[in-house]
């Protein structure tokens, strides 16, 4: 990117901040249903100021505690606490973004796709919408960070966090409402916070 470009950019994060912080003043909360909370991590990753994409996303976590994101905005943020040397934390989000959609790590390391008939709750969990995410989230992956994702998904634990979470939807889908299907939920999510959480 050119210095103006790198500036250009600059001001739209400081704009979509003002805007954001407007809203918290004017409504006592976020409605943001424009998604400047996730452009923001985006424009910061842009211009590779990962110091400043480190302080948004800790500002982010403590204003959208509930927010799960998306896949895309999950692996900046693991690229993000990668690149400041937090790399058990950068592994954690990592692990976010698996359960997020199960096919965009392996794409953007050129990998084919596995379990295709994974249905998950919601299209953000399709191939489809990994592949309509991967070139951009290419652009902005540094040489160093896509290394270690090879390394990430070749692992033996990821191999096991896969195969569980992929076992545990195939079994979600097939139960109807009631005391079991609840216990498979609170499964997953147990399943999930061993991965992602401290």
């Amino acid at each position: 990117m050119t210095e103006k470009q790198i500036e250009n950019t600059k001001k739209k994060i400081r704009s979509h901040r003002a805007k954001l912080n407007g809203e918290k003043r004017k409504f006592g909360c976020y409605d943001d249903s424009y998604g400047r909370r996730y452009l923001i991590a985006e424009l910061y990753v842009k211009i590779a100021d990962f110091k400043g994409a480190l302080n948004y996303f800790k500002w982010f976590e403590k204003e959208f505690e509930d927010d799960i994101g998306f896949p895309e905005f999950l692996l900046f943020w693991a690229l993000t606490l990668f690149e400041n040397k937090k790399i058990d934390k950068a592994k954690q989000k990592t692990f976010a973004v698996l359960f997020s959609n199960i096919y965009l790590l392996e794409i953007l390391c050129e990998k084919k796709p596995r379990y295709l008939d994974f249905k998950g709750n919601s299209n953000i969990v399709t191939l489809d919408f990994a592949e309509s995410v991967k070139l951009n989230c290419m652009k902005l992956l540094t040489d160093n960070f896509r290394l270690w994702l090879k390394e990430f998904i070749e692992n033996e634990e990821y191999e096991e966090a896969l195969a569980e979470f992929v076992s545990l939807d195939n079994l979600l889908q097939d139960e109807r409402p009631g005391d079991m299907r609840s216990n498979l939920i609170e499964q997953g999510q147990i399943m999930k916070n061993k991965y992602i959480m401290d």
